[in-house]
């Protein structure tokens, strides 16, 4: 990992997701695995730390792996990213990555991309339509009944608007990451397949 995966080079409020795509060396696959391990083990303790993903991209000769790591707010992921720990972690790892690419997000920009190493394009627009119109039509039941009797004093446009913000931070996570990796078959029907005739 380059030295710069220490420092974000801005300071944002918000969920905040941090994306790395790691190239590593073939021979070194298992020990990037391991060392995998090890980190998302230390990660668990960290301030404002919700969870990880990682992803490895089909390339025998050029393994890729893809990671999302998302905490509560941008400042909790830059204390990490700036710790002691996570710096020794990046040292131990150097030597068995080829090359890194460091990505910062924040809340939907997440919800169907990926980095290049892990997809040729993002879902047809359709297909995220579809994917986003019951999802949000269910929260607004869901919400509506259970907050409904407690904003039902306040003003109509303050029920309104702590409504709609439960409902978007609800859809940022868990609720899309959860489900666009559930049917990540319908959002990528073409790697879909691919993978399927791949498989023995």
């Amino acid at each position: 990992m380059a030295d710069d995966v220490a420092t974000t080079g801005e300071s944002r409020d918000g969920w905040a997701t941090f994306v790395v795509t790691e190239r590593i060396r073939p021979t070194h696959v298992q020990a990037f695995e391991d060392w995998v391990k090890r980190a998302n083990a230390q990660l668990l303790g960290s301030d404002g730390f919700l969870s990880i993903e990682t992803v490895r991209a089909d390339d025998a000769d050029s393994p890729r792996y893809v990671t999302l790591i998302h905490f509560s707010r941008q400042d909790q992921l830059d204390r990490w990213t700036g710790s002691d720990e996570h710096q020794r972690l990046i040292a131990e790892v150097e030597p068995i990555i080829a090359d890194t690419e460091i990505q910062y997000a924040e809340g939907v920009e997440v919800w169907f991309s990926l980095p290049p190493a892990n997809r040729r394009q993002n879902p047809k627009y359709w297909r995220q339509v579809v994917l986003i119109t019951p999802m949000v039509f269910g929260l607004i039941l869901v919400i509506g009944a259970s907050l409904g009797p407690l904003l039902e004093d306040l003003p109509e446009l303050a029920s309104l608007a702590i409504s709609v913000t439960v409902i978007s931070m609800l859809l940022t996570w868990p609720v899309m990451p959860w489900v666009t990796k559930l049917l990540r078959f319908f959002l990528y029907p073409k790697a879909s397949r691919a993978g399927a005739q791949a498989s023995p």
